[in-house]
Protein backbone atom coordinates (compact mmCIF):
# COMPACT_ATOMS: atom_id res chain seq x y z
CA UNK A 1 0.00 0.00 0.00
CA UNK A 2 1.44 3.44 -0.93
CA UNK A 3 1.23 5.52 1.90
CA UNK A 4 1.17 9.37 1.16
CA UNK A 5 3.77 10.74 3.66
CA UNK A 6 6.40 8.78 2.48
CA UNK A 7 9.27 10.69 0.57
CA UNK A 8 8.97 10.84 -2.77
CA UNK A 9 11.89 8.42 -4.97
CA UNK A 10 14.29 10.30 -5.69
CA UNK A 11 15.11 8.63 -8.86
CA UNK A 12 14.70 5.65 -10.69
CA UNK A 13 17.20 3.25 -12.19
CA UNK A 14 16.79 3.26 -15.77
CA UNK A 15 15.97 7.04 -16.09
CA UNK A 16 18.22 8.77 -13.23
CA UNK A 17 16.85 12.15 -14.22
CA UNK A 18 13.65 11.59 -13.07
CA UNK A 19 12.40 12.49 -9.42
CA UNK A 20 15.41 14.29 -9.07
CA UNK A 21 14.86 17.79 -8.09
CA UNK A 22 17.83 20.16 -9.21
CA UNK A 23 18.97 22.30 -6.47
CA UNK A 24 18.28 26.19 -6.19
CA UNK A 25 21.21 27.10 -7.52
CA UNK A 26 22.16 24.70 -10.59
CA UNK A 27 18.56 26.99 -11.50
CA UNK A 28 19.72 30.57 -10.70
CA UNK A 29 22.84 29.39 -12.47
CA UNK A 30 21.18 28.14 -15.73
CA UNK A 31 19.46 31.07 -15.52
CA UNK A 32 21.88 33.39 -15.29
CA UNK A 33 23.46 31.57 -18.78
CA UNK A 34 20.93 32.48 -20.40
CA UNK A 35 20.98 36.18 -22.86
CA UNK A 36 17.48 37.57 -22.07
CA UNK A 37 16.21 39.50 -25.03
CA UNK A 38 16.29 43.21 -24.66
CA UNK A 39 15.07 45.51 -27.38
CA UNK A 40 14.65 48.57 -25.07
CA UNK A 41 12.96 52.06 -26.71
CA UNK A 42 15.33 54.73 -25.60
CA UNK A 43 13.66 58.23 -24.54
CA UNK A 44 14.88 60.24 -27.41
CA UNK A 45 13.97 57.38 -30.18
CA UNK A 46 10.97 57.65 -31.77
CA UNK A 47 8.22 54.72 -33.09
CA UNK A 48 6.47 54.94 -36.62
CA UNK A 49 3.36 52.63 -37.48
CA UNK A 50 2.35 53.30 -40.96
CA UNK A 51 0.57 51.01 -43.40
CA UNK A 52 2.35 50.01 -46.76
CA UNK A 53 3.89 46.83 -49.02
CA UNK A 54 7.22 45.04 -49.04
CA UNK A 55 8.74 45.39 -52.29
CA UNK A 56 11.82 43.42 -51.54
CA UNK A 57 14.11 41.84 -48.80
CA UNK A 58 17.78 41.44 -49.27
CA UNK A 59 20.80 41.20 -46.93
CA UNK A 60 24.30 42.32 -47.04
CA UNK A 61 27.43 40.56 -45.71
CA UNK A 62 29.36 43.08 -43.42
CA UNK A 63 32.33 41.09 -41.33
CA UNK A 64 30.75 37.94 -40.24
CA UNK A 65 27.40 39.34 -39.40
CA UNK A 66 24.26 39.26 -41.92
CA UNK A 67 22.27 42.40 -42.23
CA UNK A 68 18.74 42.50 -43.90
CA UNK A 69 17.17 44.86 -45.46
CA UNK A 70 13.66 45.62 -46.36
CA UNK A 71 12.80 47.65 -49.37
CA UNK A 72 9.12 49.20 -48.17
CA UNK A 73 6.64 51.57 -50.05
CA UNK A 74 4.67 53.38 -47.20
CA UNK A 75 1.74 54.88 -48.12
CA UNK A 76 1.70 58.49 -46.89
CA UNK A 77 -1.65 59.56 -47.78
CA UNK A 78 -3.84 60.24 -50.83
CA UNK A 79 -3.12 62.55 -53.75
CA UNK A 80 -4.85 63.39 -57.19
CA UNK A 81 -3.20 61.54 -60.17
CA UNK A 82 -3.60 62.77 -63.93
CA UNK A 83 -7.12 61.54 -64.77
CA UNK A 84 -8.29 63.50 -61.41
CA UNK A 85 -8.34 60.19 -59.02
CA UNK A 86 -7.39 59.71 -55.80
CA UNK A 87 -4.33 57.02 -55.63
CA UNK A 88 -2.03 56.65 -52.76
CA UNK A 89 1.34 58.29 -52.12
CA UNK A 90 3.85 55.93 -51.37
CA UNK A 91 7.21 56.66 -50.52
CA UNK A 92 9.47 53.56 -51.28
CA UNK A 93 12.05 53.58 -48.24
CA UNK A 94 14.90 50.82 -47.25
CA UNK A 95 14.83 49.75 -43.66
CA UNK A 96 17.09 47.91 -41.62
CA UNK A 97 15.73 44.65 -40.68
CA UNK A 98 15.69 44.67 -36.31
CA UNK A 99 16.53 42.02 -34.22
CA UNK A 100 12.98 40.82 -33.51
CA UNK A 101 12.39 40.31 -37.57
CA UNK A 102 15.77 39.00 -37.81
CA UNK A 103 14.82 34.96 -38.68
CA UNK A 104 11.85 35.88 -40.39
CA UNK A 105 13.78 37.99 -42.78
CA UNK A 106 16.00 35.28 -43.09
CA UNK A 107 13.23 32.67 -44.01
CA UNK A 108 11.59 34.62 -46.28
CA UNK A 109 14.33 36.15 -48.26
CA UNK A 110 14.68 33.34 -50.62
CA UNK A 111 10.95 33.94 -52.11
CA UNK A 112 10.61 36.09 -54.75
CA UNK A 113 7.42 38.58 -53.99
CA UNK A 114 6.00 36.92 -51.09
CA UNK A 115 3.78 39.95 -50.49
CA UNK A 116 3.09 41.28 -53.55
CA UNK A 117 -0.13 42.99 -53.36
CA UNK A 118 -0.28 42.54 -49.53
CA UNK A 119 -1.00 45.21 -47.46
CA UNK A 120 1.48 45.53 -44.13
CA UNK A 121 1.52 47.47 -41.66
CA UNK A 122 4.90 48.73 -39.98
CA UNK A 123 6.66 50.02 -36.81
CA UNK A 124 9.62 51.30 -37.45
CA UNK A 125 12.02 53.10 -35.08
CA UNK A 126 13.89 56.33 -35.78
CA UNK A 127 12.23 56.74 -39.22
CA UNK A 128 14.29 59.91 -41.19
CA UNK A 129 14.26 60.80 -44.59
CA UNK A 130 16.73 63.28 -45.81
CA UNK A 131 17.41 65.17 -48.87
CA UNK A 132 20.16 64.54 -51.14
CA UNK A 133 21.71 64.37 -54.91
CA UNK A 134 22.63 61.34 -56.92
CA UNK A 135 23.61 61.72 -60.37
CA UNK A 136 22.62 65.12 -60.13
CA UNK A 137 19.38 64.56 -59.49
CA UNK A 138 17.71 65.32 -56.08
CA UNK A 139 16.65 62.29 -53.93
CA UNK A 140 14.95 61.23 -50.44
CA UNK A 141 16.68 58.66 -48.49
CA UNK A 142 15.87 57.16 -46.04
CA UNK A 143 17.23 54.88 -43.04
CA UNK A 144 14.74 53.90 -39.86
CA UNK A 145 14.87 50.27 -37.94
CA UNK A 146 12.01 47.81 -38.83
CA UNK A 147 11.01 46.25 -35.50
CA UNK A 148 7.50 44.59 -36.07
CA UNK A 149 4.61 44.18 -38.84
CA UNK A 150 1.64 42.87 -39.36
CA UNK A 151 0.58 41.42 -42.43
CA UNK A 152 -2.87 41.31 -43.42
CA UNK A 153 -5.44 44.26 -43.42
CA UNK A 154 -9.32 44.30 -42.31
CA UNK A 155 -11.11 46.90 -43.66
CA UNK A 156 -13.56 48.49 -40.78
Amino acid sequence: MNDMNQPPIDAYDDFPEVGSQPQAGEQQQKKDDRKGFQNPVFPNDSVTTCSGFINEIRSHAKDSDTLFFVRAGLIQGARRNDRGEWEGDITNCDLLVGSTLRKWAESMKQFKDPFSGIRVTFVIRNLKFTPGIYEGKPVLSSRGVLEAITIGHLDQ
